[in-house]
């Protein structure tokens, strides 16, 4: 499981704070509590702030000073803050959040992937007209882009699939849309990753973590092996291992007793 850790992103009212103040103590102590806790990539996204370019690259260079094996998603609604950061550090390890089916935008980020073979990107499966309301429209769309970027020398493996959960509360069925694409598309492709926002399903409701901690489950089911969550969060961290766990993904219970312990036994 591919985790992505969720919180330093300006539309959390801590960490715009923490960017707007050009807090190095708080950036880098979040950074490494998710890192502690099992972040493979820290998402990073300043888009809120006046100044995004130069606030995500303070960012990733503060974090890389003090944690320097920190790996990122770069997270921007303007793929020339993501490739302005690119030219001013070197990753040899990123992923680039994202790329969908509007013209600008596929357009904005395609030469970002030729150029930096190294690159993961998170793949939206929508376009101009917005988020499909259904599976079949999810997948249409899921198959057009995974094949436009294969025959531009994109391989699957470097895909992360957004499989588009939506909040609960707007829509009670889109669950179960984000779930039957899961499931229809690691059957399709098995070679990409699947990736979900988790916390978007549970947005306006009460007590989030039980809907966001049920849908993981769910998604590790259906074949979902990547997640932009709050890896911090004990009970999401043992849940996600006892999913995985029970799916035949954890040789021995290594996995799930090694957090287990870290988490419980001190």
């Amino acid at each position: 499981m591919i985790v992505i850790g969720e919180k330093l992103n300006s539309s959390i009212p801590s960490a715009f704070e923490a960017f707007k103040n050009r807090d190095a103590d708080t950036v880098v102590s979040v950074a490494a509590k998710q890192l502690k806790a099992g972040a493979d990539y820290l998402d990073v996204n300043t888009g809120v702030l006046e100044h995004e370019k130069e606030t995500l690259l303070w960012c990733v260079r503060t974090i890389l000073e003090t944690v320097p094996e920190a790996r990122f998603a770069l997270d921007s609604s303007d793929p020339s803050a993501i490739a302005w950061v690119l030219e001013q550090v070197e990753l040899h390890d990123f992923v680039i959040n994202s790329i969908n089916l509007e013209p600008s935008r596929y357009q904005g980020v395609l030469p970002l992937l030729k150029k930096y073979p190294q690159a993961g990107v998170v793949v939206l499966p929508i376009d101009e007209v917005g988020i499909p309301k259904d599976t079949e429209g999810r997948l249409t769309k899921a198959r057009k882009i995974i094949e436009m970027l294969a025959e531009e020398g994109i391989s699957h493996q470097r895909l992360y699939l957004d499989i588009l959960a939506e909040a609960l509360s707007a829509d009670d069925a889109s669950g179960r849309f984000a779930l039957e694409t899961a499931e229809i598309l690691r059957r399709e492709y098995p070679e990409i990753h699947l990736i979900a926002g988790l916390s978007n399903v549970s947005f306006g409701l009460p007590k989030r973590m039980f809907l966001n901690n049920a849908f993981l489950s769910a998604a590790i089911t259906m074949g979902l092996d990547a997640a932009i969550m709050d890896i911090t969060n004990d009970v999401t961290r043992m849940t996600m291992r006892a999913a995985l766990l029970v799916n035949g993904k954890d040789e021995y219970c290594m996995e799930y007793l090694t957090d287990f312990r870290e988490i419980y036994d001190n």
